[in-house]
């Protein structure tokens, strides 16, 4: 019996539906065709082959039995209009389907679009612009590698191909001359230097937004293949550890760096120059949280009488890496000595540092190229461009971390509250309802840092 039934039903389950509709035929015996027929086209989607498959396993069983199902008239009707009918239905989805994606199937390009259209409605005004200039020229590479063919032609080999193409793409290629004009194809078949290529996060930030883009595509279009995302569902991990990633500045590098001729002659043509290195030493802030820094961010705190910086993200073309990135900052006793609180009352524009323009990421671009022109790679300094050196304006955050927790033991969580990360503790109750210190237990912790440089030889700005 068990093997009979296999050669009809692919589970127990479609068994046990099977016979309650047989059971349901049967209880209705006998009957005239018209009552049979009527019974028959109010059946369910699914429910006609089911019983098609019931009535010719019953068959089968009588025919084990030598019984003679030619006699019953009834039956033979029965089994040959619930076979016209699941062949005809089959045909009809077969061929519907194969009309409809042969006529009506989008070009990629088509699907794109509406997936920009869509992004942009769910954003907010604020972040459109940034969203989109992350977003937007990932799309465009995809749609450069797999072809503005129809979606259903899109296959998971192509996704493959993309996938070895991100993991060779030079970074910053539309600007170096070496790659700026290879094709595809190209990148493809040329050796590219690691020491070239995108980041493992930058892969990985690549392969999120065309993950979502096609599970976007298979809930909004019916011609999308299923599960066309599986090449790319996993990103590549980034092994070095956090602490090799940037180094600290060593005592010699800022002797170098604040020692050097365009601090001690004053030699500087933008207040940025002088004073945001001095910021990151001092707040170990992000480079981009400092250069966009309005006037109106720094203010003496009421409560602690003490001069602070607000970081924050008010403002349309200010942006935090985080939300939670914002904090309050008490000025070190050592910046308001080189005369950073009489430089800002100075100013009459809104923001600190006029002389940055705003770029497609933010306010940083022009200062960080100034920066490693000047210090990281000009001939006066050299500040961390040794091969095996990893440093540039980051390693700020760095020298201030270190000093902070390994020379003066300053807890972690309390550490990453000042410079805004998210704490080692990957606790809910360290990283969401810890409270921020007070500016004064700030103040206590930032004077704290203290630094080899002379900076008597410093000439105020």
């Amino acid at each position: 019996m068990d093997k009979l039934a296999n050669q009809f039903f692919t589970s127990t389950e479609s068994f046990g539906k099977g016979m309650a509709l047989l059971m349901k035929y049967n209880a209705m015996q006998p009957c005239d065709w018209n009552t049979m027929e009527s019974f028959l086209m109010e059946l369910g989607e699914g429910e006609d082959d089911s019983l098609d498959r019931a009535l010719n396993y019953s068959a089968a069983q009588l025919l084990e039995n030598k019984s003679i199902i030619e006699e019953n008239d009834l039956l033979k009707k029965t089994i040959e209009l619930l076979h016209n009918k699941v062949m005809d239905n089959s045909l009809y989805v077969t061929e519907s389907l194969a009309s409809t994606q042969k006529e009506k199937a989008p070009l990629l390009s088509e699907l794109i679009e509406k997936y920009k259209a869509d992004c942009e409605n769910r954003w907010s005004t604020k972040h459109t612009n940034g969203n989109g200039r992350d977003l937007f020229p990932k799309l465009d590479l995809f749609l450069e590698v797999i072809g503005d063919i129809p979606v259903n032609e899109i296959k998971k080999e192509s996704i493959s191909i993309y996938k070895r193409l991100v993991y060779k793409y030079p970074v910053n290629k539309n600007k170096k001359a070496a790659y700026k004009d290879l094709s595809i194809d190209e990148i493809l078949t040329r050796e590219i230097p690691d020491k070239d290529r995108i980041s493992p996060e930058t892969i990985g930030n690549h392969f999120t937004k065309i993950r979502t883009f096609l599970g976007w595509c298979e809930n909004n279009s019916s011609f999308m293949m299923p599960d066309l995302k599986k090449p790319i569902i996993s990103s590549p991990k980034n092994t070095t550890p956090d602490d090799e990633q940037r180094q600290a500045f060593s005592d010699e590098d800022l002797t170098n760096l604040f020692e050097s001729k365009e601090y001690v002659q004053g030699t500087h043509s933008a207040p940025s120059h002088f004073w945001i290195p001095l910021l990151g030493l001092f707040t170990g802030a992000r480079e981009n949280e400092l250069c966009q820094l309005y006037k109106s961010d720094v203010y003496k705190d009421i409560v602690a009488g003490i001069w602070v910086i607000d970081i924050n993200q008010n403002g349309e073309t200010k942006k935090l890496k985080k939300p939670n990135h914002k904090r309050i900052v008490p000025v070190h006793r050592k910046l308001v000595e080189l005369g950073f609180i009489d430089f800002v009352e100075s100013i009459s524009a809104e923001r600190l540092f006029e002389d940055l323009p705003f770029t497609r990421d933010g306010y940083a671009q022009y200062f960080s190229k100034w920066f490693n022109r000047t210090y990281r790679n000009g001939k006066n300094c050299n500040v961390g461009n040794l091969p095996d050196e990893k440093k540039d304006f980051h390693s700020f955050r760095h020298t201030v971390i270190t000093q902070l927790q390994n020379v003066h033991n300053i807890a972690q969580p309390k550490t990453a509250k000042l410079v805004g990360h998210t704490s080692s503790d990957k606790s809910e109750t360290t990283n969401r309802y810890t409270k921020p210190l007070s500016v004064a237990e700030n103040y206590k912790i930032i004077s704290n840092l203290k630094f080899t440089v002379n900076f008597n030889k410093i000439r105020r700005y």
